[in-house]
């Protein structure tokens, strides 16, 4: 059952959160919406808030927006 499966992942998602900070980990972000399952849609939205922070320990800057080739 899916809410059985939230309810073991949100708690192991949670130790983690506290492992980590325990650890010293100082850089994460974690986010726990109180609805659903994850979908493509909730995973493009996180990957574009880490964006900015993958691109600088990357070594990347951000892309501009380029003209169309013609």
């Amino acid at each position: 059952a899916v809410f059985l499966e939230q309810n073991f992942m949100i708690g192991a998602n949670k130790k983690f959160q506290e492992l980590y900070t325990a650890a010293g980990g100082s850089n994460a972000i974690f986010n726990f919406p109180e609805y659903g399952t994850h979908s493509w849609e909730y995973w493009g939205q996180q990957l574009q808030a880490m964006k900015p922070d993958l691109q600088s320990h990357l070594g990347a800057s951000p892309a501009t927006e380029s003209a169309p080739a013609e």
